[in-house]
């Protein structure tokens, strides 16, 4: 197997959006099912987008609500980032 050296390059976040008013990035299986549209948002390294996939039907979003979507996307990246960073120097540490 390949070492991991450090965060992946692509960054997958779902946001969902629960009664056309309140986004909820990554949500749990139980409130996905509550929610009436998710957006998937794909973001690189650079937290540049790369591609924004919405399935068909459920709630139109606004350019400023999917603007929201992204924005709240790229924050999760970052987080998921040092979590993985954190990880990675532990796991280093122990060796």
């Amino acid at each position: 197997l390949p070492e991991v050296t450090g965060p992946p390059s692509l960054s997958i976040v779902v946001v969902s959006v629960l009664c056309s008013s309140i986004l909820v990035v990554d949500p749990t299986a139980e409130e996905e099912s509550l929610c009436t549209s998710t957006i998937t948002v794909v973001t690189d390294e650079e937290e540049g987008l790369c591609a924004p996939h919405k399935p068909g039907g459920g709630t139109s979003l606004s350019g400023e609500k999917l603007q929201d979507c992204i924005s709240r996307a790229t924050t999760r990246h970052r987080e998921i980032c040092k979590l993985i960073d954190k990880f990675l120097q532990s796991v280093k540490t122990a060796e």
